[in-house]
This record gives C-alpha cells, structure tokens and sequence, in this order.
C-alpha cells in the first residue's frame, strides 16, 4: 500500500493533504484497486477510471454534510477506499464482507442499496427536495454515467429538476462506455460536445475567471451568460440540457486533478440544479484495461499483476461451455434458418451473448442501451411488422419492463421471445443482480409461456420451440457453465409436457431448469442409501404439466420441487396450485428454493449450501423424510381395536406368527408387505396394504387425518389377490448351494456401486440379451417394477404372472427388462471383464448376492402364496403405466425378444 493512502482513514484526512500530492495519491488506489480486484474479482475498468473525479468529490465537499449518490455503485470502489473501508476491502464481494455496490449499512457515506443503472438522479433529486423542504442548506451530488443517462428514469428525473430549481449538482462520468461502447442518438451528442473543445474551453476560462472575480456584478455574470448561450447553440444547436433548465458545466478532463479541484469549487457555488460533463478513460491507468476495456469491466478472482502495467495471470480454460456462450450459438442457428429474427439487448451485447449474432447478422440486432423498457415496447413494434424479436436481457433487468412485457407484448398478443440470462444467484454481485423473481413475476400473466432447461441442448430446442409457437415465450437459465451430459438426450419439447427421467418409490423430486442437474445428483447420491427417489424435468413453470403432476401426487409417497428462485410465487407455488385444481388426492409437497428474503453477496457455491440447494442439502431433506416406524406407532394407536399394526418391524422384534388377528394393516409398499406376510408363516390373514404413495408420509399429519384417511381405505371396495414370490440360488461350481427368498423391492446398496460388468441372460439355457449395468435387480411385476422405469420401463400390470428382471443402470434408459413367463428358468450368467470378477443382483429389499465369474444364479418361482387384500384405488404403477403410454399386455418374451 502507498504511503500516502496508508494515512487516509477517512475524508477529513483525504482534505488534510496538499493538492499537489493527490495526483500521487491517485497513483497508489490504482494500484490498491488492481491489487485487491484481481484478488476479489469485481469491476475493474469503470473504478480505474473514476478515481481522480472520488477524490476530487471528497476532496471539495464534505458529504456527512452534503449527499452523495452513485449511480449503479459499480463505480464507487474509491469512494469505499476513501471512507473508511479500505482495511476491509479485500473482503469485498465475499461472504459477510462488503458488498461490490453502495450499501448504507456499510457506511453513513451511502445513501442508498442498489445496482441497477438510471437511478442517481431520481434519487438525488428525492434528497435535494427532502433537504430544502426541511430548511437544510447542503448540495446534492449524484454521478451517473453517459451510458445511464439516456436511460428513460435518468430522463424524467431531469426533466423534473430543470422545472423545480432544486440546488442538485449531476456529474456526468463519461468514458463513452457502459459495458460495451454506449449506443444512441445522445452518445453521439455528448460526443459532439467533445469535439468542440473551442467553445468548452472559452465557456470554461470565463467561468472560472468571473468566479475568481468578487466585484463582478450579476448583470455582468447574465450577460456573458446569454453571449456564451449565444455562442452555444451556434457552435453545438441544441444544447439539451440547458434548454432543459439545468446549467450545464463542461466537458472538462476527468483526469486533470488541479482542474477538477478547481472546477469543483467553482460548481459548488453555483444554485440550482446543474451538470458537470467530465470525460474520462475506463480502465485508466492499466493497459490491458484501456485497451479492452469490455473485458476488464468486470474480472474473475485471480492472481494479481506485478505491476500496474503487467500481463494478466492466464486462466485455466472452462471445460464446459457458459450457458450464455450456448445461447449465442443457438441464436446464431436460428438467425441462420429464420431470416425474421432480430437480437435487442439493453447495453448488454457480450454479457447475453448477442455479440455472436451481431457479428453474423449486423443489420437484425439493435443494442437500445440501458433502456429495457424501449428494448421490449420496440420488440412488440417489430412483432407487428411480421419480425421475431428475440430480447435478451438478464432476469433482473427485465423487471424493470414488467408492464411493457404484459401492456405492450402479451395485450397486443405479439410474438417475442425473452432470453432471461442469469435467473438465479448470480454470487458476487448480490442482492441487485440476483434472478430470483423472474419465474414469480412472469408465470401469472396470461398467454405467457415460460420455460427453462436443463442442459445446453434443451436450451437450443426451446429455443426453436419457441420461434415455431408463434406465441409469447420466456426462457430461464442460469449464471455459469451448463452441466456435463446425464440422462438421456433431451425428449422433444412439447408445450406445458414435462420429462421423466427417472422413477423412483419412495418420492420424486420436480425440478426446474438447471436444478434438475442437482436433483439428478442428490437421487444417485440416495440410490446409493437403497433410497429409490424420481426426478422429473419440469421444462415448464407456466403451463405446468397438470397431468404428470396429478399422476405423481396418486402415486409418489412425496413431491419435492426444486428450483433456484424466490419460493413465493415460485415453481413450486405453481406445482401446488395444479394440484389443487386438479383434486388430487392428498400428497406431501416439500418446496426448496430460496426464501422470502435479501440474500447478501457471496459464492453462489457457498449461498446453494447455505439454503440447503446443493447436492448434499437436497439429499437431506429427502432422508429427513418421516420414517415408516414413526408413522406406524401414531397409526397403531387409531386401529388397534380393529386389527393388528404388523409395523416394518424388520429387525424381528415382534413375533408375527403368534398374532392372533382378523386383519393385518402394513404400512409402506409391497416390499414391506411381502417381507410381513413371509415373517407371518405364511398364516392366511388378510392384509390390507397403506403405501405412503397415496397419502404422504402420516407423521406429517394430524391423528384426525390419519384417522380419516385410514377409514377412506377400509370403506372402499376391497380386492383380494394371491401372490407368488421368487426363489433365488446362486450355483457355485466350487461351493454349496445358497438359497434365498427374492421379494419385490429394489435394491442398489453402496456395495453395487462402480461394479460395471457385462450379464448374459438365459432362458432355461437359451441366450435371451446381454445387460451392462451396476447390478441387477430381480423383482415380481406387482409392486416395485415400478423401478425398472429406472432403467426405461415397461410397467407390468399386477395381474401378469410373469417374472421381470431389470437391470440397475441408472445412467442408461434404454436398456429394456424382460417379461418372461413364471415358468421359465432364468440364469445370470457374468461375462468375463478386465477389471471386475463379479456381478451382484438383488432381493428382499435387503439381501444382496455376488455371481463371481463362472458362476451362475438361477431365479425360479417358489410355492409361497398368501392374500392380499387392496382397496380399489388405482395402482400408482398402473397410473404411470398409462401415463407413459405403455397399456397392453406385455409380449410372450420366451424366445428373448424384449419387451416393448
């Protein structure tokens, strides 16, 4: 650190020093910035230029006295060095340190918490009339750039202060960039204006000389005023801001300190509202920075340079592309096969990717500047006119053109297709740059559909789905690199359909977007716990898919859904509401997603952790699901007068063949069922099954409903079947015999994972298919097939006497199982492999075998019969199998063909 910023604590020191040695002084914070940015990672380029203009402001004004208001605040970071927070500095951006944008809880010297751009003129304006109405003599400053300035919210304020008189001073920053070059009929006027350097510096000379003279009169002053105004529409016609009422001062350099000390004085006596126009260099004093100044607007964390001038540390290539790079490409394609698409972005071209548009198709993309309300009323122009307005905008931008979305797109029924780059935690930049309200805000207006992927590929096919609905659509995706590959490829998209992927018995996680990668993660991370969990690809947040949803809420034990958005209002809401439309019977819902509240600046890492979103946090709400033991006792006191509770008291505690009971009531599915009526020798009492699919899991409810729903069950028409299990033996050549029950629950313990190894299956001899998986599970077709969906199907109606063999390859849905015939033998047979010796199958729910190679297990019917009885309520399995379109009986398969 320099030796003069070492003793700036504050601005009362700042003031103290010679102005001779500020110029130094500014020398050591661009070294400090770069130093401590590189290491944070922030914006770079826009503070390295602002730094002579904070220090003047703080070296003229004394702003616990006077107002201070930055605009966006991105370019505040030396006003935070200069305030008393350059100890903390590195902290910036960090969790629990300071924020990247003004914040009043920071420090008395901010006003206000934002970081959007148009904003610092209203807002001083507000402080400027507050103060005046309270009898407070002090000046208002507000910064703003010449980027934000031609923002509509910039232009109403400064309509409103050339009209009010009010005593407000506006800094006009300009560098002639906001992220990219500022576009724009008022850029080319200030640009204008730099280039009469004649007229500035006569208008300025005399200025400063009438003010350095005490016995100057006001007529004298009025009249130089309207010679100078004379001269001015002369030279430059239409002086905007004058003519607005506003004096305006300028251009002068920003980076001239003893000019910009000497015109601040100057201004700061001058009353009523005024302009100051200082030119300046973003990324000053760095050159990679001003020679690309869009890339080092804003930086990763990274190594620091060695000096102000030194290269940048290179970075370690990502090895997936952004979702912002996929985007670009995709819209290139649909450019390339639809000649009516047109880009707009809002002063963003690189940040939404459009810059790869605007390269191929320079004459269809328009960049309106930071002006998202004039990008979406626009795009309904061009809508009408026949085009397709593509309007890429990040999620928290475009809610400030909400009513133009609904007023001007959706009411006149124009097809345009939003593009909502960075829905979702965005890390870093915190509370202002967070898209967490876009799926709330959008989802309930009418005639919008609004979708969001999760992979790359799904991006590019909604987006050529949404150029052919010919509707209003909107599609959500996230800050940072797509997902590696998982599941299968995409299915295609059909409009409100959602996309299983995989099956699960014991709940389903509904994600949206990007989070199904997560959801996907957690349920390999349970299916190794022997936790059978679905996930399903939502696609939709407006229309939801109130079929599958209605489908899941009869047949999975819970729902959670999962999505990185504001949980009012949110998917989750949503999925809720269909349900409820649709009387579904009652099923527990667990939505995870942000909560109603700021969520601060940090690693979007460390913010997923910390609200339960990542991987291990959406595994432990699943597990924190109630147990089946806990719901058995509550149940077991409101039925005991009518049968007994044979509880999944699987540890053989209770002694269910001297039971002497009428009816046996078994909570949970037919795995527990089974391995009950085996435990009951076989004893002929009626049991009635309770799976949790149809009313969630019972701790989470009253014993009144507990009550109310059991008598649902027992009230209905009751079925009594009779059901077969399965008999297992591994053959060992070299060992005995072992024998054991195989019942109808699935089972992928820890020791199955990893072991990838080639089966052969055979039917009494002959070769049927061969399998590659993690292992094999054997099942009946009366309960838990369901998993097979697992690994792509079919669901077998219960009253097919078959045996189905499936093979537990969460990764693959193309493997299909075979349906064979009860009386047929069926071998596994373990193919030779380079690094594995064996091969391991499944039964009971809670045995598993190992086939070594050589080795064969035979899988035959075993004469063990019992009742059943069931309510008439639909069969979850029979739901999804209509649902998935898999209605027939299943095929004679005894020659090995597969089934369908």
């Amino acid at each position: 650190m320099g030796e003069l910023l070492s003793r700036i604590e504050g601005p009362e020191d700042l003031r103290k020093l010679p102005e001779e040695e500020l110029p130094e002084l500014c020398r050591e914070i661009r070294e400090f910035l770069l130093t401590s940015v590189f290491e944070t990672g922030g914006h770079l380029s826009t503070n390295l230029g602002s730094v002579e203009l904070t220090v003047a402001l703080h070296y003229v004004f004394d702003f616990l006295v006077d107002r201070l208001v930055w605009d966006v605040g991105h370019q505040a970071y030396t006003h935070k060095i200069l305030t008393g927070r350059r100890d903390r500095f590195t902290t910036q951006r960090k969790s629990g340190g300071l924020s990247g944008f003004t914040n009043p809880r920071e420090s008395p010297y901010d006003h206000f918490m934002g970081g959007h751009a148009g904003t610092s003129i209203s807002q001083g304006l507000g402080l400027a009339v507050g103060s005046a109405l309270g009898g407070l003599r002090r000046k208002t400053v507000a910064v703003i750039g010449d980027a934000s300035i031609g923002a509509g919210m910039a232009f109403e304020a400064l309509n409103m202060a050339g009209v009010t008189g009010t005593d407000m001073l506006v800094v006009l920053n300009d560098n002639r960039m906001s992220i990219s070059r500022t576009v724009g009929a008022l850029a080319g006027y200030l640009a204008k204006i730099r280039s009469m350097p004649l007229y500035s510096a006569v208008k300025r000379d005399l200025q400063i000389a009438l003010a350095s003279l005490p016995l100057v009169g006001d007529r004298v002053r009025r009249g130089v005023d309207r010679a100078m105004a004379s001269l001015k529409h002369y030279i430059v016609p239409g002086h905007i801001f004058e003519d607005l009422g506003i004096k305006y001062f300028g251009p002068f350099d920003g980076h001239d300190m003893r000019g910009l000390v000497r015109c601040l004085r100057s201004v700061r006596r001058h009353r009523g509202p005024a302009l100051l126009h200082l030119v300046t260099e973003k990324g000053k004093g760095y050159d990679p920075a001003e020679a690309d100044p869009v890339k080092y607007h804003g930086v990763a964390p990274m190594a620091a340079p060695e000096k102000v001038n030194g290269r940048e540390a290179p970075r370690a290539p990502a090895s997936l592309p952004s979702w912002t790079a996929v985007f670009g490409d995709a819209l290139v394609g649909l450019g390339e096969r639809d000649p009516r698409v047109v880009a707009i972005t809002a002063a963003m071209s690189e940040g939404t990717g459009t810059d790869r548009f605007q390269k191929r198709f320079p004459e269809r993309f328009l960049d309106v500047g930071i002006c998202e309300q004039h990008a979406v009323g626009m795009a309904s122009g061009l809508a009408r006119e026949g085009l397709l307005p593509v309007v890429a905008i990040y999620s928290t931008f475009l809610q400030r053109a909400y009513d133009q979305v609904f007023h001007d797109v959706l009411l006149n029924r124009r097809p345009v297709i939003f593009c909502l780059d960075r829905g979702g935690l965005v890390g870093a930049d915190g509370w202002s740059h967070h898209g967490l309200y876009d799926i709330a805000y959008l989802r309930t207006l009418p005639g919008l559909t609004l979708l969001s992927p999760r992979c790359g590929e799904e991006l590019d096919a909604m987006l050529d789905f949404a150029a052919r609905s010919g509707e209003v659509c909107a599609i959500r995706y996230p800050r940072g690199n797509v997902p590696p590959p998982f599941a299968d490829r995409p299915a295609p998209i059909e409009k409100g359909r959602a996309e299983v992927l995989r099956c699960g018995a014991d709940g389903t996680i509904v994600a949206y977007g990007h989070m199904v990668w997560t959801a996907w993660q957690a349920a390999e991370a349970l299916s190794q716990k022997g936790v059978s969990i679905g996930v399903v690809n939502a696609r939709f947040a407006a229309p939801v898919d109130r079929a599958l949803l209605a489908d899941l809420a009869a047949s999975a034990p819970f729902l959670v859904t999962l999505e990185e958005a504001s949980l009012p209002g949110g998917f989750g809401s949503a999925v809720l509401e269909a349900l409820e439309g649709a009387g579904t019977p009652p099923v527990r819902v667990v939505r995870l997603g942000v909560p109603p509240e700021l969520v601060d600046h940090s690693d979007a890492k460390e913010t997923l952790e910390r609200l339960g979103l990542d991987v291990a946090g959406v595994t432990a709400t699943v597990e924190r699901k109630p147990g089946v033991k806990d719901a058995a006792r509550r149940l077991a006191d409101l039925i005991h007068r009518r049968a007994v509770l044979l509880a999944t008291d699987l540890a053989g505690q209770i002694d269910l063949r001297t039971l002497d009971a009428d009816l046996a009531v078994i909570l949970g599915g037919d795995g527990s069922i089974l391995s009950a009526a085996r435990r009951m020798g076989n004893r002929p009492i009626p049991t009635i099954g309770v799976n949790f699919g149809r009313f969630g899991f019972l701790t989470d409810i009253g014993a009144g409903d507990a009550e109310t729903d059991l008598a649902e069950v027992l009230g209905r028409d009751l079925v009594v079947e009779e059901r077969l299990v399965l008999e297992g033996r591994i053959l060992r050549e070299d060992g005995p015999e072992e024998r054991l029950l195989a019942l109808n629950e699935f089972y992928a313990g820890p020791q199955t994972v990893g072991r990838v190894i080639t089966i052969d299956l055979l039917l009494d001899g002959e070769y049927a298919n061969t399998y590659r998986g993690d292992g094999v599970v054997v099942a009946t077709p009366t309960g838990s097939t369901g998993h097979s969906l697992s690994a792509g199907g079919p669901i077998v109606d219960p009253r097919v006497g078959a045996i189905l063999l499936t093979p537990v390859s969460p990764h693959s849905l193309t493997n299909r199982p075979l349906v064979v015939p009860p009386d047929v033998k069926v071998e596994l047979r373990p193919k030779p492999d380079h690094t594995q010796t064996f091969a391991t199958f499944s039964a009971d729910g809670q045995i598993s075998r190992e086939i070594p190679i050589g080795a064969t297990a035979v899988i035959t019917r075993a004469d063990f019969r019992f009742p059943l009885v069931r309510s008439g309520m639909h069969s979850r399995y029979h739901v999804l199998r209509t649902r998935l379109g898999w209605r027939g009986q299943p095929p004679d398969v005894g020659t090995g063909a597969e089934a369908p």
